[in-house]
């Protein structure tokens, strides 16, 4: 296993770990926004 290669796995977990909350906290604001907007048409 090369230098670059072990980069590329440590960029991807970093990555992996920095887009989890962000793509939570997504999920979790579009949840919500399905919620009010059916609330609204109801």
């Amino acid at each position: 296993m090369d230098l670059k290669m072990k980069f590329a796995l440590a960029c991807l977990g970093m990555l992996t770990i920095y887009s989890l909350p962000l793509f939570s906290l997504i999920v979790g604001a579009m949840y919500v926004f399905y919620l009010n907007r059916k609330k609204v048409s109801a």
